[in-house]
């Protein structure tokens, strides 16, 4: 009866092991069956949120500041525009030589303006963020790209970005026929009150030239409209053959041109770069090659032409230079020589 009792108790025994073996699996098996329905519907709402993200922003990057690695999602192209991870500072150069920031700073490049230290230098608040508009070398693209914190350190420095991508080639391409003159492609003069607002509101220095044809209603009047208008066609592209990227051409009325060149900022670096420490502002002398361009004379000319047409003034300046304690004063009030009567001109 003891073995019988003893088989018995193992007989339950073995039961209970079983079932709670088999329980053990159910809630097993519940468990990944949980698991399986949260990461898909975590999976639609990543998808959702993508899909909806796809129609206002193009790409995005993750980028760890840390560590310098980034993660790269191309949205809206089928294949990626770059590497989907990586050095991040290998992106930054990438991006650096395909694109430049259009920025009224001089200093505001694409490769100082996403490294990690200004970034965190920027980005110190929860709400903070950094938008930069810019544009590439070769094609006819433009974008904007915001940098928002995603996580941080306990001390408050950033950690985490992302870099979020939208095209705005379509609102340049509006704002550009509004600015622009239809005939010539220069700037309007809608534009020109823009640029020379804000050249003021953010103390630009600048130089401004305005040209008023001569005898421009002659050549419509005996030629026609259509040679008028070849003629203003011709003159523009002479015009913006004269300037650099970051100047500025307008058309700004029938027969009249303005011109807003950012020169004179950049003269006393110029001349420092070359040696020169005595104290500078640029003068007439810095644009006269830019008018013997304009005028279309050869550049084998420029020194020669210059030349000859300052060296009475070097001269004097030289002279006010060595008796006025090493400064060039303009207009000179220290006479360098003794005064002389004055002689009729018959009597020279």
């Amino acid at each position: 009866s003891s073995l019988i009792l003893l088989g018995a108790l193992c007989f339950f025994t073995v039961i209970i092991v079983v079932l709670a073996l088999g329980m053990e699996d159910q809630l097993r098996l519940r468990r990944e069956e949980e698991e399986r329905l949260n990461l898909e519907r975590e999976k639609m709402k990543s998808d959702r949120f993508l899909q909806s993200m796809s129609r206002i922003v193009d790409r995005y990057m993750v980028v760890n500041l840390d560590t310098g690695r980034y993660r790269y999602h191309e949205l809206r192209s089928s294949e990626p525009l770059y590497p989907t991870s990586g050095q991040y500072s290998e992106m930054v150069e990438i991006i650096s030589k395909r694109y430049v920031a259009l920025t009224e700073t001089e200093n505001a490049k694409l490769s100082r303006l996403l490294t990690p230290d200004y970034l965190r230098s920027v980005l110190r608040k929860p709400d903070d963020n950094l938008k930069i508009e810019y544009c590439s070398r070769t094609e006819n693209a433009y974008m904007v790209l915001t940098v928002l914190p995603v996580e941080w350190h306990a001390d408050g420095t950033v950690a985490v970005v992302m870099q979020v991508v939208q095209d705005i080639g379509q609102k340049v391409e509006l704002e550009n026929m509004a600015n622009t003159d239809s005939l010539t492609g220069l700037f309007n003069e809608r534009y020109f009150s823009r640029v020379l607002n804000i050249c003021e509101a953010k103390k630009l220095p600048f130089v401004l030239y305005y040209l008023d044809l001569d005898r421009f209603k002659p050549v419509n009047d005996t030629y026609g409209h259509a040679m008028g208008d070849r003629l203003l066609k011709e003159i523009s592209a002479r015009l913006l053959r004269c300037i650099r990227s970051r100047d500025y051409a307008f058309r700004i009325g029938g027969d009249e041109f303005a011109l807003i060149e950012r020169i004179e900022r950049l003269a006393p670096q110029v001349m420092r770069d070359h040696g020169m420490t005595k104290p500078i502002c640029a003068n007439i002398d810095l644009y006269t090659g830019f008018i013997y361009k304009m005028l279309g004379v050869p550049e084998t000319l420029f020194t020669p032409l210059f030349a000859v047409a300052r060296m009475a003034g070097w001269s004097a300046h030289r002279m006010e230079e060595l008796f006025c304690a090493h400064r060039i004063i303009r207009p000179a009030y220290r006479p360098v020589i003794e005064p002389l009567e004055y002689k009729p001109l018959a009597d020279r």
